[in-house]
């Protein structure tokens, strides 16, 4: 491998994409690794970063079939020349629909270059203990499949990113563009009863859409709020959630939808 940096750029508010998009990162050489979490909305509004003489390992969560609009965001304020790039989307054991043929085509139009890229399941946002969806993934076999797709991208690196080498990557994915993101009506709420005032859900918030008030108030702004679940899974005494019939029923059948074991897929230029 040229002496080249390894980026690893990722969107993970539920910590899924960072693992994944870690451990395909341990199976390629490097003489050395920046990550780069734009979870946070204060490092995606940082468009200094520099991405030249670097490989780059992207990955973003799926939500409805679609990448977030945080992540189509950041990356539009991105502008390279040929980086070569890994791109990773990471989904709920439901579909990954568009998603990724979405990442190649704004990961594209920023200048980067996917040499490869894979679909891996993750731990769905709105698993529960009594619906679980894709519980404890990724597990130890997708962790494995993650490291040998990285070494697969190691073993044909050369190849990969060979100048010459100008093929496109065949990936699954339909006329996205003209749809739009669900809107939904709901957004976490908390347990007054229930809640420490950790302040957990404010830090890990990757849209900044929950606040205090001056009664020690937990405070959603659902016109912000991207119903990622971070606050959820992060809130120790359980105080965050969502207390609507509609939303129940909806994660009823969402559960009956990821009960099939997914698997990886995986794609490399040829």
């Amino acid at each position: 491998m040229p002496d080249k940096k390894l980026k690893v750029l990722y969107f993970s508010p539920t910590g899924t994409t960072k693992r994944i998009v870690e451990t395909i990162a341990s199976s390629i050489q490097h003489e050395k690794m920046e990550t780069i979490d734009f979870t946070k909305k204060k490092i995606r509004e940082n468009n200094r970063l520099d991405f030249s003489g670097d490989l780059v390992i992207i990955g973003s969560p799926v939500y409805y079939g679609r990448i977030p609009n945080e992540v189509t965001d950041f990356l539009s304020k991105i502008h390279v020349n040929n980086v070569h790039a890994i791109l990773v989307v990471v989904y709920g054991n439901r579909e990954y629909e568009d998603s990724l043929k979405e990442l190649y085509d704004t990961a594209s139009a920023a200048g980067f270059m996917p040499i490869a890229c894979a679909a891996f399941i993750g731990e769905h946002s709105y698993s529960s203990q009594m619906l679980p969806m894709a519980h404890g993934r990724p597990d130890q076999a997708d962790l494995e499949k993650a490291k040998l797709f990285g070494a697969a991208i190691q073993k044909d690196l050369d190849s990969l990113i060979n100048p010459h080498n100008i093929n496109n990557i065949a990936i699954p994915g339909g006329e996205y563009k003209n749809k739009t993101m669900p809107n939904f009506p709901f957004s976490p709420d908390t347990l007054t009863e229930k809640c420490s005032i950790c302040k957990n859900c404010i830090e890990v918030c990757p849209v900044e859409a929950i606040s205090i008030d001056n009664q020690s108030n937990l405070i959603t702004n659902e016109s912000l709020c991207i119903v990622c679940f971070a606050c959820v899974k992060n809130c120790p005494s359980r105080a965050r959630g969502i207390d609507n019939t509609f939303w129940s029923r909806g994660m009823e059948l969402l559960h009956k939808k990821c009960l099939i074991r997914k698997e990886p897929e995986v794609y490399l230029r040829k």
